[in-house]
């Protein structure tokens, strides 16, 4: 395969990214907090789809800027695919994925003035579940969750609470959207049940077969262009569409849009406007907003993984920084959006071009996936639409799904986290 053609392909996986396009950056009002202020945004994919734009975008990079880039991105993407590949020799959360909802779960959600949208966790059991007073003997057993309002769900490494945004639904509430691009924002709060370095914890999307249907190649090369505007900050890696098992993801330090660290009892509220506040950290600086936390932090975890590399190859004795860590004692808040998916009509739109994501996934659902490098769940939900069920149905391996839960019956349950001793 072509460099050329190894890019189209790329293409039409950041597409199935939710969390991995930005059309919108906050403004000041919006970091400290201010309720769902009406904003422009800075650049549109519109905007960026406009070929005198992209003509004068691509006049000011350097050859030798975009060929330093390249060999980089390239050199991550080799690492990238030799971890992708010990991990097919594994089992991983979206294999052990509850079987597809049916018929009466399509109309549960359209009852509840969801549209065609569902949410659900999965896998549940030992990997995650949902808890509270609130929840159904039904939810218990499929893993649905509620829209536009909180819930409360614990995982193999996190215990907290979430809320789904969903736009052009019935139960769409209009604070969350006014003045905004956005048609999903997505906000998880909670503590995590253990130290997990924030190298090790990915955030995206996994699927277990590859995606069909593909666009024509010069449609891809062409919203490549526009793709790569945004993708570059999240440091996200991405296989193959064609590949076995194909994927996207990036650190979740780098991939949420907002992150707010927060003692007990002075965390924000998952209903108000997402909110940037790192100051609890000790290796971040004070006052950074979203965009210089990712540039601090890549710098950063470079620097680390250098001064490590060093000392593993020489014989200094010299002691050398650690990967910080997601600790257990603050409670930590991120915040997901995205603009191109619009999950009420299954479309991704790119401003050059449209996409009906039913023909591409293979009744696959795309997924807020966070995880661990070795498979242990921070959490996972499934986001559904009515059009990708009966496919997702005929597709699902029944058989394989039942000696994969079998295989689970010695593994111990979840454990709900302690509260912490005054």
């Amino acid at each position: 395969m072509t460099r050329k053609e190894k890019s189209n392909e790329e293409t039409s996986l950041k597409m199935m990214s939710f969390g991995a396009l930005e059309e919108e950056e906050l403004d000041d009002n919006d970091t400290k907090g201010e309720r769902y202020r009406a904003k422009d945004s800075a650049i549109s994919p519109s905007a960026l789809a406009n070929p005198s734009l992209l003509r004068r975008t691509s006049s000011v990079i350097s050859v030798g800027n975009v060929s330093q880039r390249l060999s980089s991105k390239l050199r991550r993407s080799s690492v990238e695919m030799q971890n992708s590949a010990c991990e097919e020799t594994r089992t991983m959360p979206e294999d052990y994925a509850s079987p597809p909802p049916g018929k009466e779960d399509v109309e549960f959600w359209k009852h509840c003035r969801n549209g065609d949208i569902g949410v659900r966790l999965s896998p549940l059991n030992t990997f995650q579940r949902l808890v509270g007073n609130a929840v159904s003997g039904r939810q218990k057993e499929t893993g649905d969750v509620p829209l536009q309002r909180p819930f409360h769900f614990e995982s193999e490494l996190f215990s907290g609470k979430c809320v789904f945004y969903f736009r052009n639904v019935p139960s769409a509430p209009e604070e969350v959207f006014n003045g905004k691009a956005r048609k999903i924002q997505i906000c998880i709060q909670g503590k995590f049940k253990e130290p997990v370095p924030i190298d090790d914890l990915m955030f995206g999307h996994s699927m277990i077969r590859p995606m069909v249907n593909l666009p024509s190649r010069w449609l891809l090369a062409l919203a490549t262009r526009v793709c790569q505007a945004f993708g570059a900050k999240y440091a996200m890696t991405l296989s193959s569409p064609s590949a076995t098992r194909p994927f996207i993801r990036a650190p979740l330090i780098l991939a949420a849009q907002t992150i707010c660290v927060s003692k007990p009892g002075e965390e924000p509220d998952v209903t108000g406007a997402p909110i940037e506040d790192t100051s609890l950290l000790e290796y971040m600086p004070n006052d950074l907003g979203h965009a210089e936390r990712r540039k601090y932090i890549s710098k950063y975890l470079k620097q680390v993984k250098t001064a490590q590399s060093k000392k593993s190859s020489s014989a200094s004795t010299e002691p050398v920084p650690e990967v910080p860590v997601y600790d257990t004692e603050n409670v930590y808040t991120f915040c997901f959006w995205q603009a191109q998916i619009d999950f009420s009509k299954y479309i991704c739109d790119l401003g050059i071009a449209q996409f009906k994501l039913f023909k591409l996934v293979d009744g696959q659902p795309l997924a807020a996936n966070c995880r661990a490098r070795d498979g242990r769940v921070a959490f996972r939900f499934e986001l559904w639409h009515a059009s990708i069920v009966e496919a997702a149905r005929r597709a699902f391996d029944y058989t394989r799904y039942e000696k994969l839960e079998k295989a689970l019956l010695g593994k111990k349950p979840l454990v709900s986290p302690q509260p912490s001793k005054q």
